[in-house]
């Protein structure tokens, strides 16, 4: 299952994403974070921040989350829907694939 949190920087994704994953932790479920931000310092370090990059960049992070999905709940916190780079790449999101926007 692949959740993704999407939201402008400083929404709460992270937190929420953490908050989740120490709730379900402590009932014996494992959680993995691809976190965006994280994953652009190391994965995407060769991405600026034009509108193409940032499609790459999600699009690496969706192809890392659909590797990862094996039975795990996969928590991605981006600004924006993966759901919109599948559509753009002429494909469609996994399934069992969710996202929320976060708007404070």
């Amino acid at each position: 299952m692949i959740i993704q949190l999407c939201g402008l920087s400083g929404s709460g994704k992270t937190t929420l994403s953490k908050n989740v994953r120490e709730v379900l932790s402590g009932q014996g479920i494992n959680v993995e974070i691809i976190d965006g931000d994280e994953y652009r310092k190391v994965l995407c370090a060769d991405l600026g921040f034009s509108k193409e990059d940032r499609n790459r960049n999600i699009r690496r992070l969706a192809f890392v989350a659909s590797k990862l999905s094996t039975g795990t709940p996969i928590f991605v916190t981006t600004p924006f829907p993966l759901g919109t780079v599948f559509a753009y790449n002429g494909t469609t999101p996994p399934v069992g694939s969710y996202c929320l926007f976060i708007q404070l």
